[in-house]
């Protein structure tokens, strides 16, 4: 399997790069129905809690 060659970027490309990831999340975000982006924050809730648990079943598992 090949490796990815490691991207360097420059400051000024970084910065671009956010702006353009601000401007399509704006976008996406009043192209969807309320339904939809309800459904979304609850799988992005439910995945939250989901990792939260799992950290402290971990954190437990290492005291005892």
């Amino acid at each position: 399997m090949m490796k990815r060659p490691i991207l360097r970027l420059t400051d000024a490309q970084k910065k671009a790069a956010a702006e353009l990831g601000r401007i399509g999340g704006k976008t996406r975000a009043t192209n969807l129905t309320a339904e939809q982006r309800r459904r979304i924050a609850i799988k992005a809730s439910k995945a939250a809690a989901k990792a939260r648990t799992r950290k402290a079943k971990e954190r437990k598992a290492q005291n005892d």
